[in-house]
């Protein structure tokens, strides 16, 4: 999702709407019409994900994604000779969210339950694939622009080509998450995924997990919309036995990442009416569930 850029991080485009850069006219002529930032982000994590034995590294994932003949560059061990720069943040935050993402997998095998990932703004991002088919993971959804899902699709073509053993890929599912329509509409369509039970757990016994992933997000929402999608994640949840927000990610209204104010951002959801005859999940700021990065990072947690 990178629908409203900064001047830091957008292209110098001509009036044909092409990026007049050397090195990104030499990248256009070797990959599909791809948006700028999104691949931007992919090649950082392709850097980050071949320097091997690292948090980062993701097997080359990331770098089968790249257009052919330039992607050269960050190949191993040329990855390394790559300064410390943009691509190291974006290397942690991936780090970060692997690791409390992994931590709710877990917490969701032990209980039992099968297991929802849905990512929001999700872009060229690998987590899905990744996860796909492992650790409990019974579905998986990606929610972005109607034109990054076009072009993320011929993306995941490529990788097919070139890893035939792959997993399931994730469903992509089209929407303007600064619309509140839109955003509706695709959350329903990620709930209404069949999702297979934990092995060995019997279906009509299996509660659900539902993992909301959202990394580097709403900065590219408006206000208004970016709190109205925390809200919009937590109804989507309603009556599955448990869900989490993994964030890396600004909180709406929570200048600095102050602690109260983000329990405040992420408040529980109404109680549970006892003619439906479910639980509520609720996404909760309390402090058992922001582990670490308090200030721009961490993960909410939902409880039934």
């Amino acid at each position: 999702m990178r629908q409203r850029p900064t001047s830091s991080n957008s292209c110098v485009r001509s009036n044909a709407g092409q990026s007049t850069d050397p090195a990104r006219v030499l990248l256009r002529q070797c990959s599909s019409a791809d948006t700028c930032l999104n691949l931007n982000v992919l090649w950082w994590k392709a850097i980050a994900g071949n320097r091997r034995g690292t948090p980062s590294d993701d097997g080359g994932l990331a770098f089968d994604l790249l257009p052919p003949v330039t992607r050269t560059i960050v190949r191993w061990p040329l990855c390394l000779a790559f300064p410390n720069l943009h691509h190291q943040n974006v290397a942690l935050r991936t780090a970060f969210i692997d690791r409390v993402v992994c931590a709710r997998l877990a917490r969701a095998a032990a209980a039992g339950h099968r297991v929802r990932l849905v990512s929001l703004g999700a872009g060229f991002d690998t987590r899905s694939l990744r996860l796909a088919g492992a650790a409990g993971v019974g579905c998986a959804a990606e929610i972005d622009l109607p034109s990054v899902v076009a072009q993320k699709r011929a993306l995941l073509g490529r990788l097919t080509a070139r890893r035939s053993a792959l997993g399931p890929a994730p469903v992509l599912l089209p929407a303007d998450l600064n619309s509140r329509a839109e955003a509706v509409a695709a959350l329903r369509a990620a709930m209404a995924l069949p999702c297979a039970p934990q092995p060995g757990a019997a279906e009509e016994h299996v509660g659900e997990h539902v993992i909301f992933v959202c990394e580097a997000l709403m900065i590219y929402l408006d206000d208004a919309a970016a709190e109205r999608l925390v809200a919009l994640c937590r109804d989507a949840a309603r009556g599955r036995a448990a869900a989490s927000l993994c964030f890396a990610d600004r909180l709406p209204g929570v200048p600095g990442g102050d602690r109260a104010l983000a329990g405040a951002a992420l408040p529980p959801s109404t109680p549970p009416s006892p003619e439906a005859g479910q639980t509520s999940p609720h996404l909760s700021g309390a402090r058992p569930f922001f582990p670490d990065f308090v200030r721009t990072s961490g993960a909410a947690q939902a409880r039934g």
